[in-house]
């Protein structure tokens, strides 16, 4: 009996096989998810002047005067939780109509930079201010922080209408910045181009040499062990598939294809979480140097 020798010849099914493959990870999304984030800051909230006139002696020492003060003083030190109990208690003690709709903006405010969006916008919509006009001394911070609400749940129709209300400068930078949230870079998106890694390149570089797609990420580490255990694997099933244990040899290659499979996945989703990374610094380093955030284009606050 002639011995059988095992051999890895190319074949067209071989080449059908890999398209597969390459085809088959494509599921990891090549599409950045953005998450941008800029919150405020105590010292940013102490920067903000109020732009209702201060009480008077009689208003400070009524009930709801002293729960006023004392709800502005939290919301400055960014203690929403208690500024908005105070903000309440005040409107709880019969206030006058002259401080009414500055307690319903405080209390709003507050919501608004808790990020408690839904019942910010229930406040105004129920409240005495859904109703002022640009007399009003913090109208253009009420429109500013109402369009951003209205946007982060999703309610861009009311968003949209807000913006007659504001300057044209005003109302580009938000767009502008509401675009770079999104994951579409504006200035910076050549700087940003620069520094991304391919997710398909990564992919493929894996495909062809186990190890490869992380050695082009950078992670020199999980390259080595991608390739030494592949290569184990790869070994083994050729010995055992020579030596007649072909059950075994199907088991090993079951989990040499996992390995495969899992490294040509994990480096495109390494080259896509490495550019979000990059996106987000440069994004937000951007939306700050021109006061892209809704926060920084605040003029008054508690």
């Amino acid at each position: 009996m002639k011995n059988k020798t095992f051999s890895l010849r190319p074949c067209p099914f071989a080449f059908y096989l890999l398209f597969l493959i390459l085809t088959g990870c494509s599921g990891v999304q090549d599409q950045i998810c953005p998450s941008i984030c800029f919150s405020p800051t105590e010292r940013l909230a102490a920067s903000w002047p109020s732009p209702f006139p201060p009480l008077s002696w009689e208003e400070k020492e009524a009930a709801w005067g002293i729960e006023l003060e004392m709800g502005k003083q939290f919301g400055r030190e960014l203690d929403l939780y208690r500024a908005i109990t105070c903000f309440k208690r005040a409107e709880f003690l019969n206030p006058p109509v002259s401080r009414r709709q500055e307690i319903d903006f405080s209390l709003f405010f507050a919501y608004y930079l808790g990020e408690k969006y839904v019942d910010a916008i229930q406040i105004f919509e129920e409240s005495s201010i859904s109703s002022v006009d640009r007399n009003f001394p913090a109208f253009d911070t009420l429109v500013t922080t109402l369009w951003d609400a209205y946007e982060k749940t999703g309610q861009l129709k009311k968003a949209e209408d807000l913006f007659p209300f504001m300057s044209e400068e005003k109302a580009g930078a938000l767009q502008l910045g509401k675009a770079i949230e999104e994951g579409m870079p504006s200035s910076f998106s050549d700087c940003y181009c620069h520094l991304t890694k391919s997710p398909t390149t990564a992919r493929t570089l894996q495909a062809i040499l186990p190890g490869a797609g992380y050695l082009y990420m950078g992670q020199t580490k999980s390259a080595l062990t991608s390739f030494v255990l592949n290569a184990l694997f790869i070994w083994g099933t050729v010995e055992l598939f020579q030596h007649g244990h072909p059950a075994w040899a199907i088991f090993t290659l079951s989990l040499e294809s996992g390995w495969y499979l899992g490294g040509i996945n994990g480096a495109g989703l390494l080259a896509r979480q490495h550019n979000e990374i990059i996106y987000n610094s440069l994004g937000k380093e951007y939306m700050m140097q021109n006061r892209l955030f809704p926060l920084l284009r605040i003029e008054c606050g508690f």
